[in-house]
């Protein structure tokens, strides 16, 4: 089980950072809001953690697992919003 779990976590920290790669490809210091840049960012260094954890002898449990994949869930269900670039509310007013 704790082998098939720790499979479970890596493909969902993977999978994190890839979508929040995916939103920072659409941000910049001129059109995005400070505080959604820093989000995703934050969120992305999280997943990264997540990702390499296991290589420094970190063992996730049930609830760091569920954490991170609901947080992917955000993600995935979000994702419409950010078809056509950065969402309106997000932008930087100028």
């Amino acid at each position: 089980m704790k082998q098939y779990l720790l499979y479970v976590y890596l493909a969902f920290a993977l999978a994190l950072l890839v979508t929040c790669f995916c939103r920072l490809a659409y941000t910049s210091k001129r059109n995005t809001k400070r505080p959604v840049r820093w989000a995703f960012t934050f969120l992305a260094v999280f997943a990264l953690t997540c990702l390499f954890s296991p290589f420094w002898g970190y063992e996730p449990g049930l609830l760091l697992t569920v954490g991170v994949a609901a947080m992917f869930c955000v993600q995935f269900v979000t994702a419409h919003y950010w078809r056509r670039g950065l969402p309106n509310a997000f932008r930087e007013s100028t």
